[in-house]
């Protein structure tokens, strides 16, 4: 248990990594999530919300809200699966919306990554069985490895970094 007083398990997280993570109140900073190791669908939506910076918010076993310095604001929902993630720019307008497609506790995990509805990316996490994931821009396909180091800036999946931030509040509108 964190210093805090909270300690949360990022089920998804655990999932990845076959670990438990995080308690709140840590110093670490969440990945960078550099846009140039990301084919180009991914990288002009991380250009445009990038997941940079310090960041705080509450990450539970169902649900994680994270706001990030630069305003850019990540409500998880049931990251136990399936799961679906909100990325909100600091003008509070939704930037990309990443949906779990195949069902909870299945291997390879299936996602969408939607913009105002329309399909921008297919990802197919390989994680159990390949330490990869495949990001699909036009039906081209883009092979990211899992890092070993926490904080990596170019994981497969990148909003999966919440339980790095520090415990606080975060508010959505």
């Amino acid at each position: 248990m964190g210093s805090d007083g909270f300690c949360s398990i990022n089920l998804a997280a655990a999932a990845l990594a076959g670990a438990l993570f995080g308690c709140g109140g840590g110093t670490a900073q969440p990945t960078t999530a550099s846009p140039s190791c990301y084919p180009s669908c991914v990288k002009s939506l991380l250009e445009e919300c990038p997941l940079q910076g310090t960041c705080e918010g509450s990450v539970g076993v169902t649900a994680a809200k994270v706001c990030y310095a630069n305003g850019i604001k990540v409500n998880d929902e049931l990251i136990s699966g399936p799961e679906t993630v909100t990325v909100n720019n600091a003008s509070g307008q939704a930037c990309y919306t990443v949906t779990q497609t195949s069902t909870a506790g299945t291997w390879p995990r299936l996602y969408t990554v939607t913009v105002n509805g329309q399909e921008v990316a297919r990802i197919t996490d390989n994680q159990t069985t390949l330490n990869s994931a495949t990001i699909y821009c036009s039906g081209a396909p883009t092979t990211l490895n899992f890092s070993t180091k926490p904080g990596a800036d170019c994981q497969p999946l990148w909003w999966n970094d919440e339980q790095r931030c520090t415990f606080g509040t975060c508010t959505f509108p």
